[in-house]
C-alpha cells in the first residue's frame, strides 16, 4: 500500500507541475489571459510551419502477432517517406517483452534486433529525427504489479527534480510539449499504435497553434487542416487564437503516396472553392474568417488522389498491341520524325522476341513478384507491385505502387524506346559500328549514354537490394537482376537480328529515302 500511495503522489505532483507550466515568459498571474500578438498570422506562404509523427505501443514480439514486425518496417520505410515529418516520436512499449505463456515479462534480446534492424533497413533515422522512450513493457522483469510501483516511488525525486529543470529550460519556448508512455488528458482519443488499432498522430505546429489528427495505419490520402484549428482541442491560454481571426488562407496538409488532384474546402456544406498546393504538403485557399465568427461552424476538406502506375502501364500494353495489328502505313516520300516514331513502333511491335519480352515485362510489372526473400528476420516473403506478402499474410502497398510508377517512366519506357531507336537504325542499314560515323555522333552518344545511365540505376538497385534483403533476394528478383540480364540481351538482340528478319522495312525505307 506505501508504494500504491507513493505512486498516486508522484503522479498528482506531475499534474500540478505541468498545470504550473505555461508557454513562453513567466506564467500568467491567476485570473489573468496571455495577451498574444495577432500577427504573423497564418497566409499563403509556407512559413512558421512545422509536423512531426507520433506512434506508441508498437509491441513487436516473438511469440504472437507475426504482423506488427512488418507493419512498423511499412511504417518507417513507406508512410515516413509520405509524410516526412521534421521528428518522429515512439512513446514506449517498443517490444512486447512477455513470455511465450504470457504470464511473465522479460526483456527478449531477439525482439530489441528485430526493432534496431527495422530501424536500419529502413533508413529511418537517416531521413528524420526519431526519438523512442520505453514504457512498462520496456523495464526490465517488471513481473508484479508491487514491483512496478516500488521502482516508480525510489526514482520519484529524481524524477520529479528532471521534470522541473525540463520546466525550467523551457520557459522561453514558443511552445512545449510534455510526453512520455501514458496518454494524458489532453488526449481524448484512443492511444495511438501498431499493437491493436493501427494508428499514428500526426501533430502540426502552423503559426504557433496546434493541431493533430490521429490516423489509421495504410489509410490515404491523409488530410490535417492546421488553420483554421478545431475548437475542440483549443487553448486560448497555451497558443494565440487570435491569429485565426487575421488569417487570410485556410491551410491544409494533405498527403498521399499518389498524386494529389484536387483539395476541396467546405464550410458549413457550401463549397468555398479548391485550394491550390503551395510546396511539400501545404495547400491554401483564400477566406474571410470575419464572416465565420460567431457560433460553431464546420469545415470539411476532400482530396482526390490519381494512381498513375495502372494507367502508365495501360498505355505502353495499349500501343504494344495497337501497333501490332493495326497496318503499316506505307512510305511513299522522305519520312518525318514523327513518321519514323510510328514506323520504327510498327517494326518493334511485329518483331515477335522484342513485342513479347516487352509485354511480359510489362504485366510482370504489375501483376508478378518484383523479389522474393527474407523481408523481415526470420520471414520469407515476396514483393509485388501492389504490396507485400510475408508470414502468410498479405501487406497492401502505398510506397510499392510509387516504385512501380518510376520503374515505369525511367526504364521499362525509356528501354521500348532505345530498343525502338536502334531498330529504326538497323532498317536504315546501319550496323552498331556504322551508325556511329553516319548518325549525327552527337544524338547517339546522348542517347546511349541515357540508357546506360538508366541500366547504371537498375544496376544499383541490384545492389541495394542485396544489401537490404541479402543474396537470396538479389538472385530471386525478376524486376532487378533478371530485368538487367533480359535489358543486355534485348540490346544485344537489335544489334545482331538477321538483316533477312528486317529485309521488308530496309527495303521499304531506303525506296522512300530515294524518292
Amino acid at each position: 500500500m506505501l508504494g500504491l500511495a507513493a505512486g498516486l503522489l508522484a503522479a498528482a505532483a506531475v499534474a500540478l507541475l505541468l498545470d504550473w507550466y505555461g508557454p513562453p515568459g513567466a506564467p500568467p498571474a491567476p485570473g489573468q489571459r496571455r495577451r498574444w500578438a495577432p500577427q504573423p498570422a497564418p497566409g499563403a506562404a509556407a512559413a512558421s510551419l512545422l509536423w512531426v509523427v507520433q506512434v506508441s505501443d508498437i509491441h513487436i514480439s516473438k511469440f504472437r502477432d507475426p504482423k506488427r514486425a512488418p507493419d512498423f518496417e511499412k511504417f518507417c520505410s513507406e508512410t515516413i517517406d509520405v509524410i516526412q515529418p521534421a521528428l518522429v516520436l515512439a512513446t514506449g512499449d517498443l517490444t512486447d517483452a512477455k513470455t511465450r505463456d504470457k504470464l511473465g515479462s522479460e526483456q527478449i534480446e531477439d525482439e530489441w534486433k528485430i526493432y534496431q534492424s527495422i530501424l536500419k533497413r529502413s533508413r529511418v533515422i537517416e531521413k528524420t529525427k526519431w526519438i523512442d522512450i520505453k514504457g512498462n513493457h520496456g523495464k526490465k522483469k517488471m513481473k508484479h504489479f508491487r514491483l512496478s510501483w516500488e521502482y516508480r516511488s525510489q526514482n520519484i525525486e529524481n524524477q520529479m527534480a528532471e521534470l522541473s529543470l525540463m520546466a525550467t529550460e523551457s520557459l522561453h519556448s514558443n511552445h512545449t510539449i510534455w510526453f512520455g508512455h501514458y496518454p494524458t488528458s489532453t488526449i481524448i482519443s484512443p492511444s495511438p499504435g501498431i499493437r491493436t488499432l493501427m494508428r499514428y498522430r500526426i501533430l502540426a505546429f502552423d503559426h504557433d497553434l496546434l493541431s493533430f489528427a490521429d490516423i489509421n495505419f495504410e489509410e490515404w490520402p491523409v488530410v490535417l487542416i492546421t488553420n483554421p484549428k478545431s475548437f475542440l482541442y483549443s487553448s486560448s491560454t497555451h497558443e494565440p487564437l487570435v491569429k485565426i481571426l487575421y488569417s487570410t488562407h485556410i491551410r491544409i496538409l494533405a498527403f498521399s503516396p499518389s498524386v494529389i488532384i484536387s483539395v476541396k474546402v467546405y464550410i458549413d456544406g457550401v463549397h468555398l472553392g479548391n485550394a491550390h498546393h503551395v510546396s511539400g504538403p501545404l495547400y491554401v485557399l483564400k477566406w474571410s474568417p470575419q464572416n465565420y465568427s460567431e457560433g460553431f461552424h464546420h469545415i470539411d476538406v476532400t482530396v482526390q488522389a490519381r494512381v498513375l502506375f495502372g494507367l502508365i502501364v495501360l498505355i505502353q500494353i495499349t500501343l504494344l498491341v495497337v501497333f501490332r495489328h493495326i497496318q503499316k502505313p506505307a512510305l511513299k516520300e522522305k519520312p518525318g520524325l514523327l513518321t519514323l516514331t510510328s514506323y520504327s513502333l510498327h517494326v518493334f511491335s511485329k518483331t515477335n522476341t522484342f513485342y513479347y519480352s516487352v509485354l511480359v515485362l510489362n504485366l510482370y510489372t504489375i501483376l508478378g513478384p518484383w523479389f522474393v526473400g527474407e523481408l523481415i528476420d526470420g520471414q520469407m516473403g515476396a514483393c509485388f507491385s501492389f504490396g507485400v506478402f510475408v508470414g502468410g499474410s498479405f501487406f497492401q502497398g502505398s510506397m510499392t505502387f510509387v516504385v512501380g510508377i518510376l520503374q515505369m517512366l525511367f526504364f521499362n519506357l525509356p528501354l521500348m524506346a532505345y530498343l525502338c531507336w536502334c531498330l529504326l537504325l538497323r532498317c536504315q542499314g546501319h550496323s552498331f559500328r556504322s551508325h556511329i560515323c553516319h548518325v549525327r555522333r552527337c544524338v547517339a552518344v546522348l542517347v546511349h549514354l541515357a540508357m546506360a545511365l538508366l541500366l547504371a540505376w537498375q544496376i544499383y538497385s541490384c545492389y541495394f537490394l542485396q544489401r537490404t534483403y541479402g543474396t537470396l533476394a538479389f538472385f530471386l528478383s525478376p524486376m532487378r537482376t533478371w530485368l538487367v540480364a533480359l535489358t543486355a540481351a534485348l540490346i544485344y538482340k537489335t544489334w545482331t537480328l538477321k538483316s533477312s528478319e528486317l529485309r521488308t522495312y530496309i527495303i521499304e525505307i531506303k525506296n522512300s529515302q530515294s524518292s
